[in-house]
């Protein structure tokens, strides 16, 4: 390796550290490093508010933390995804479940430090998506409910009960037969 990509990453790690480590002013009360919010965000907040909606993370609490540091220095994931099997149908029911007035409740009670705040909407909607990524859907009973929802669709549409829809809702419905013409 030359010593110029070296000299870069160390410049870049440095810069993550100090970001890290950086005093921003919590809740208008006192200062705290970064680190710390991210720390207590997550732990007193996120993950509370995710198990009251029924949903729970692949990733032990550190890791949810890191990732969204990650997220909220580099301006994109930065971590392998964790729910890699889901459907589209089950991206929009977490969208609908966890919908923008749930958030903004959250982020009303939340937003206690500047980079949460309400001008970085980027941010806000970012952590909302990592979040997503890191989802454990068998463990998530907020997902149970979608299966339900489909399960007495299928039956009313002649379909076996229980039995969960995956892939493309199209082609679904063209392997039931339901474009088919006489």
């Amino acid at each position: 390796m030359s010593s110029v990509y070296l000299l870069s990453r160390s410049f870049a790690q440095l810069d993550w550290q100090n970001w890290l480590l950086e005093k921003v002013e919590w809740d208008e009360k006192e200062w705290i490093p970064r680190q710390a919010c991210i720390e207590v965000f997550v732990r007193e907040g996120l993950l509370p508010f995710l198990r009251e909606n029924g949903y729970f993370c692949k990733c032990a609490e550190q890791d949810v933390g890191q990732f969204l540091a990650r997220y909220m220095f580099f301006g994109r994931i930065r971590h392998a995804v964790r729910n890699v099997d889901f459907t589209e149908e089950e991206y929009d029911y977490y969208y609908f479940h966890l919908n923008d007035a749930k958030w903004a409740d959250f982020w009303n009670s939340w937003s206690l430090w500047p980079d949460l705040q309400g001008e970085h909407p980027r941010i806000r909607e970012g952590i909302r998506y990592c979040i997503w990524t890191l989802l454990d859907m068998e463990s998530s009973s907020a997902f149970d409910r979608l299966e339900t929802a489909n399960s007495d669709s299928e039956e009313e549409d002649g379909g076996g009960a229980g039995q969960r829809r995956s892939g493309d809702p199209y082609l679904t419905d063209a392997a039931a037969g339901y474009f088919s013409y006489p």
